[in-house]
C-alpha cells in the first residue's frame, strides 16, 4: 500500500511526485513517528524509513510498523498495515494532496475504513 501523487490520476503512466523533503518534512511535523533504529537486519535507509508509533497498534511482535520513502518512485510505502495504519497514511495523503493506493491501483479513502471498522 503507498500514498501517491499524481497530476492526472487518469494517466497510470504518470510516475508519483512526492518529494522526499515533502516527506522528511512531514514526519518532522508528527510526533508519532520514530526513526528506524539502525541495528535493524533489513536494508533500510535511517533517512527515509520511519516506525509509527502508536497506541492502537496490536501487533508489536515485530516491532512498529515502517513506512519507506522511495526515491526512485517518488511514494511512501508500506507493507501489509492493519485499520490504524490506513487510517493514518489517508489522513497523511490528505495532508500532501496524494491518495492512498493499493498493489492493484485501488483507492482507500473513509469509505474504505468505514466498511471495515474494527468494533468497539
Amino acid at each position: 500500500m503507498s500514498i501517491i501523487r499524481r497530476n492526472n490520476w487518469e494517466d497510470f503512466s504518470e510516475d508519483s511526485n512526492i518529494s522526499l523533503q515533502e516527506w522528511l518534512d512531514y514526519v518532522a511535523s508528527d510526533n508519532e513517528f520514530l526513526k528506524v533504529d539502525e541495528t535493524i537486519l533489513y536494508p533500510f535507509d535511517p533517512e527515509e524509513d520511519w516506525r509509527w508509533n502508536h497506541p492502537m497498534i496490536e501487533d508489536k511482535k515485530f516491532g512498529l510498523p515502517i513506512l519507506s520513502y522511495s526515491k526512485t518512485f517518488k511514494m511512501i510505502s508500506i507493507k501489509n498495515p492493519d485499520y490504524w495504519m490506513i487510517e493514518k497514511m489517508i489522513a497523511m495523503a490528505k495532508q500532501m494532496n496524494a491518495r492512498v493506493v493499493g498493489e492493484e491501483g485501488e483507492f482507500y479513502d473513509e469509505d474504505f475504513l468505514q466498511m471495515i471498522a474494527p468494533d468497539e
